[in-house]
């Protein structure tokens, strides 16, 4: 919001909260279906595809249909209706995007799931 200069304001901040609330469910579900590709396969490589190709997948179809269906507020007379399909529609798609990238990424370069457990 800050770098399209939208002012802060209640209604801008309530928005924001909720869009964040909605977005980190793709995070949530990317990455718990990891960790079981990670631990029935016990191969990166084969866990990245698995994955993407299951939750990447289903993050995309979810995405394209919540962005969807609240840019058409966009054409709403009423302007807090507009804020709320803007915000909300953009927050969806940065989401998306940083759960398949920056998420993707993370889960790949850091080796969580796939640490050998030592036994003391």
């Amino acid at each position: 919001m800050g770098l399209l200069n939208i002012p802060l304001s209640t209604t801008t901040a309530l928005i924001s909260s909720i869009a964040i609330g909605i977005g980190i469910d793709y995070a949530v579900h990317f990455i718990e279906r990891y960790k079981i590709y990670a631990e029935q396969t016990g191969d990166k490589l084969k866990t990245v595809r698995l994955t993407m190709h299951h939750s990447g997948r289903a993050i995309i179809f979810n995405a394209i249909v919540v962005i969807a269906g609240f840019l058409v507020l966009l054409f709403s007379v009423f302007p807090p209706n507009r804020s709320l399909g803007a915000l909300v529609s953009l927050n969806m798609f940065t989401s998306f995007v940083g759960t398949v990238t920056i998420m993707f990424i993370i889960l790949y370069a850091s080796n969580v799931y796939f640490k050998k457990n030592e036994k003391h």
